[in-house]
């Protein structure tokens, strides 16, 4: 994203943003907002006339910064039934019925999932922070691998999550295979 600079860039008149103390200044709010400091109840008008009129602006900063900073990768399966009246209890059967048992999983991906996904049982690879929705980032960036987690909710439908691994990528040499090296 670009930082206006010129002297007709809006309310802060443009010069504020060429000074190196207000782009420090612009990202340690930005870190207060991230990580919960007492920033982050100050309203945007009351920190600086700059920060007025944003609406979701900061929160979005926030959540990029947080995206390009964590740099782990996650690797998950998942069981997607399409939005209905009974989807969510059907799930909640068949995560009592799996456990968290990892061929149970994927047995039931390929036998029921309504995703493209199922006949990998339900395996999405590895992915990084930001490439799915926000709800499966919550549980691959934030929980602890070898359990399912849901039923979760999406604009897609509801899922189960295997959660088989979140760690640090490992060198570009095959960092992210699964087969064996020579």
């Amino acid at each position: 994203f670009a930082m206006p600079s010129g002297p007709s860039s809006g309310r802060c008149g443009g010069g504020a943003w060429a000074r190196p103390a207000a782009c420090v200044l612009l990202l340690h709010s930005v870190a207060g907002l991230h990580a919960g400091s007492s920033f982050a109840r100050v309203s945007p008008r009351a920190a600086s006339p700059c920060m007025s009129g944003l609406g979701d602006f900061w929160g979005q900063v926030a959540k990029n910064l947080k995206q390009m900073s964590d740099q782990r990768v996650g690797r998950a399966s998942h069981i997607m039934l399409r939005p209905s009246a009974d989807a969510a209890n059907i799930l909640s059967r068949w995560k009592a019925d799996i456990a968290d048992d990892e061929g149970k999983f994927q047995a039931r991906a390929r036998e029921s999932s309504q995703c493209r996904s199922a006949p990998r049982g339900g395996d999405l690879g590895f992915v990084t922070r930001g490439k799915l929705s926000s709800e499966f980032d919550d549980v691959i960036f934030e929980k602890e691998a070898g359990f399912v987690y849901g039923p979760i909710q999406t604009q897609f439908g509801y899922h189960l999550i295997y959660l088989h691994s979140c760690r640090e990528p490992t060198g570009a040499a095959g960092g992210m295979s699964q087969g064996r090296r020579a």
